[in-house]
């Protein structure tokens, strides 16, 4: 029973250490890309694919990529295009 005890730890603290990680290569990535960029020069700047992308809820012209962000935030990163030319318009560092 320890063992598993053990085994299930190991496994939590791996599961925290690489959500960590992604989070911050995302918060170290977002702080490269600047307003008007191209959605290109964005995902290359970008070194893990985004979490989804959608149109925005708040504006039908804006397609909004969400990012992990850091470990115990309440939203994520986010990097929001204007579909008519597919240019950054706003950059959000989460909660």
């Amino acid at each position: 029973m320890l063992t598993r005890n053990i085994i299930q730890f190991i496994i939590l603290l791996f599961l925290l250490f690489s959500c960590s990680s992604k989070g911050s290569e995302n918060f170290d990535d977002l702080s490269k890309i600047e307003i008007g960029m191209d959605i290109n020069s964005a995902h290359q700047a970008m070194r893990n694919e985004p979490v989804d992308i959608d149109v925005a809820y708040w504006d039908n012209n804006l397609l909004v990529e969400r990012y992990e962000s850091g470990f115990a935030a309440s939203d994520y990163y986010s990097i929001v295009y204007q579909k008519s030319d597919s240019s950054v318009v706003e950059i959000g560092w989460g909660d």
